[in-house]
């Protein structure tokens, strides 16, 4: 009953955050905004776009010749856009995720190590994340005032050190084994198992998890550069500092997953976020604009992928030194 009722739920929130955002902001001033505006800018934010997508590539085969897989770049690319458009159908980023999990899984012949190659190129983003959130709310302590971002960061930061928790150690699943009676959850333990077995194996490898945490700050910094210039297609001059501080809170309030892909919630972060740094509120909405509209690109690129990434989908690994 909860399963048939929940897509209905997550509709009409989504609706309801659009309304509210767009009736603060005006369709009128939002047209107006976005007709006016600076295409250089617009190309240049278009640009960021497959930079953005390779940071997460490259850091994903990272972490797979780690542990002794070799896939290609272009195919783990092509997975990562596949993941981008089943985000835009699944809630929050999660449903790509294990779209790209599960075709990686046939190419390597392991769906286990595959699911925690994807978990690990999130988690090592989620750190970095994570930290430059946690810096931009203690440097600006208005941001406690407004008790959702507040709670945002909270259940952001307390989620980062569970997961911090249940790596390190195994007691967490112990106990929900124990107390887990359930014969439907009982039978999925032994692959609960071996899911933490290959995250554990990543402690061993500190040279990748340093290179992906390099990686996260580079995605990071192109993420913070690329609010900036989609900003600057529609106001200047933007302060690419105060960009820097909110674009991290904007992208914790976007892992909320209440809505499809964040729809309502990142619109409504944006548009409150960009009028405290001193922005017109149509601008914070049309910089969110013209992103999903650079997502919704990359997804219909992604759904064109899919078929090719299926029809290839056969072990092409070749073991590698995890020294390499």
């Amino acid at each position: 009953m909860i399963n048939r009722i929940r897509p209905y739920a997550v509709l009409l929130l989504t609706a309801f955050l659009l309304i509210l955002v767009f009736r603060k902001v005006g369709v009128a001033d939002l047209v107006q905004t976005l007709t006016q505006a600076d295409l250089r800018w617009v190309a240049v934010s278009f640009l960021l776009t497959p930079l953005l997508i390779f940071t997460g590539v490259a850091k994903w085969k990272i972490l797979l010749k780690s542990q002794g897989f070799h896939v290609s770049l272009w195919r783990l690319y092509a997975l990562y856009m596949v993941g981008k458009f089943f985000n835009n159908f699944l809630p929050s980023n999660v449903g790509g995720d294990v779209v790209r999990g599960y075709e990686l899984g046939k190419s390597i012949d392991s769906g286990v190590d595959s699911m925690a190659s994807v978990f690990m190129e999130r988690f090592t983003g989620l750190i970095v994340l994570i930290v430059f959130a946690i810096f931009s709310f203690l440097s600006n302590l208005r941001f406690i005032q407004d008790w959702r971002l507040t709670l945002a960061m909270g259940l952001a930061t307390f989620g980062l050190l569970g997961i911090f928790w249940a790596i390190l150690d195994p007691r967490p699943l112990d106990l929900f084994e124990k107390y887990a009676r359930i014969s439907f959850v009982q039978k999925y333990i032994p692959k609960l198992r071996k899911f933490h077995t290959s995250l554990v194996a990543y402690r061993e490898n500190k040279r990748a998890i340093l290179l992906s945490l390099v990686w996260s700050l580079i995605f990071m910094l192109l993420a913070i550069f690329n609010v900036f210039a989609s900003s600057s297609a529609f106001y200047q001059p933007v302060s690419l500092l105060q960009i820097a501080i909110i674009v991290p809170i904007i992208l914790v309030v976007s892992m909320v997953p209440l809505t499809f892909n964040g729809l309502g919630i990142q619109e409504w972060a944006y548009v409150v976020l960009f009028t405290w740094i001193g922005l017109p509120p149509s601008v914070g909405l049309s910089t969110i604009v013209l992103i999903r509209a650079k997502e919704l690109v990359v997804a219909i690129s992604g759904g064109l992928l899919y078929p090719v990434v299926k029809l290839t989908a056969k072990p092409d690994s070749n073991p590698v030194e995890s020294g390499d």
